[in-house]
């Protein structure tokens, strides 16, 4: 039960970082989809573009993949998400599309 509160509360927290401005909506509905599949848990990864303001940004634990000027390829736990949307630097987060998403 415990547990249960606990990852109730980290996909809060993490819903609640993907509602900010700087978030394209796509990680959002993406996010509220994959977390009722099974098998998703707070440390599942995703795939995303990060456009920042310096290219001496630092991240505590997720992985940058690759960066062109101020965009920056991250792939990261869900749990990382918030303090990188709380990052100063950070100024937009961009889903992945697969071609088919691109409408």
């Amino acid at each position: 039960m415990e547990n249960e509160k606990n990852l109730a509360d980290q996909l809060a927290v993490i819903e609640e970082a993907l509602v900010s401005p700087k978030v394209d909506p796509y990680m959002v509905s993406e996010f509220r989809m994959l977390k009722t599949q099974l098998g998703f848990n707070v440390e599942s990864e995703v795939a995303f573009l990060a456009k920042v303001r310096t290219t001496n940004i630092e991240f505590e634990g997720p992985y940058i993949f690759c960066g062109i000027g101020d965009i920056l390829a991250i792939r990261a736990p869900y749990s990382a998400l918030p303090s990188i949307v709380e990052n100063e630097d950070v100024i937009s987060l961009q889903a992945t599309k697969t071609a088919t998403d691109r409408g």
